[in-house]
């Protein structure tokens, strides 16, 4: 049996009208995560007005361009689980999940992008490749990424899946760090991505968005029929809850922007296991602040990290014996402390 094969599908139907706010999406998916079927894997088809979300860890500052954001009115919102800056568009569809927790680790990420490969393979983009930890390909240009967080009760993210791709708007938002572009041998937002219509079979050329949903479902849960997938219908009951108790904090701007730190000391490297950033405030020879950034999936509270790091003398032994408690790939995945203890004194 595949990860989604006996999952129960939620739309975000709200008063009959499908919901396309990325902060009603998010508190949907918050709300659907702690309450409902907490022994029951779940899939949530959502397809966004425009917006930019950005992962848990990283310096929005640097990853988006925020005047032009602001100008065109696009909402910003910061994920609860780690991975890059996206794009969302009516030209994008994120699969959004939740899955009992039975240990598998870093794992999950195979196992949750594998049946979208092979459902992307039913339509005939048979090229679909992974990448890496969560991207998958075409011709080596991304068209999807692939969000992971656990629980000890639960796995729940999203893979993103880009139908169509506004080339340019992308490119005039998104900022990514150069450090990140140039280990991936690019140079560019636009020579990144691609769009997954243009690999389709010929019969599916003028799929709709809808139509791409139903098939992407139908595949993911071994179904003939869109009909036929077991679901659940949000009641009205539901989105009262949503909105009370998830969707303030979807909405609060200290958690989507924070505030603007400036730091003296930075210092950035793109991992196996993503980008990480340390920003940091030197004062005489040792770490007085610090913030960590990047793109890195992180089971546990990176503020453990930071806080190791105060007082710390910027010596590579001292930030070795400092690093030497802490389990880090719970914080960052499969990176050493000595990796680490290069990247800051570099």
């Amino acid at each position: 049996m595949t990860m989604f094969e006996d999952a129960l599908l939620i739309e975000p139907i709200k008063d009959g009208q499908r919901v396309r706010d990325t902060f009603w999406l998010h508190a949907m998916s918050s709300y659907v995560r702690e309450s409902l079927f907490p022994n029951q894997s779940v899939l949530m088809p959502v397809v966004n007005t425009p917006a930019v979300e950005v992962g848990k860890h990283q310096n929005i500052y640097q990853e988006i361009n925020m005047p032009l954001i602001k100008a065109a009115g696009i909402k910003v919102l910061r994920r609860r689980a780690g991975g890059g800056t996206i794009y969302y568009d009516q030209g994008c569809l994120a699969v959004w999940f939740k899955l009992p927790n039975d240990g598998k680790g870093h794992q999950y990420f195979e196992l949750v992008t594998q049946p979208v490969i092979e459902a992307l393979h039913s339509l005939g983009a048979t090229k679909v490749k992974r990448s890496g930890r969560n991207d998958l390909l075409i011709d080596g240009k991304k068209i999807s990424g692939t969000a992971v967080y656990t629980t000890e009760q639960y796995v729940a993210g999203g893979v993103s899946l880009l139908l169509d791709v506004d080339y340019e708007r992308m490119a005039a938002l998104l900022t990514p760090s150069l450090k990140k572009l140039q280990s991936k041998g690019i140079q560019s937002v636009r020579s990144r991505v691609t769009d997954i219509r243009s690999s389709l079979n010929s019969s599916y050329q003028k799929i709709t968005m809808d139509e791409f949903i139903k098939k992407i479902l139908c595949s993911l849960c071994h179904k003939t029929d869109f009909e036929d997938i077991p679901r659940y219908h949000l009641t009205s009951e539901d989105w009262y809850k949503i909105e009370r108790d998830h969707l303030p904090a979807y909405q609060d701007w200290n958690w989507n922007f924070g505030e603007s730190p400036t730091f003296s000391y930075q210092r950035e490297h793109h991992f196996s296991a993503g980008s990480i950033e340390f920003c940091l405030e030197i004062h005489q020879a040792r770490i007085e602040k610090c913030r960590i950034y990047g793109d890195f999936f992180c089971k546990g509270d990176i503020h453990d990290v930071e806080k190791a790091l105060i007082g710390v003398s910027l010596e590579a032994e001292a930030l070795k014996e400092a690093f030497k408690p802490l389990d880090l790939s719970y914080y960052f995945g499969q990176v050493s402390g000595q990796e680490l203890v290069d990247l800051i004194v570099s």
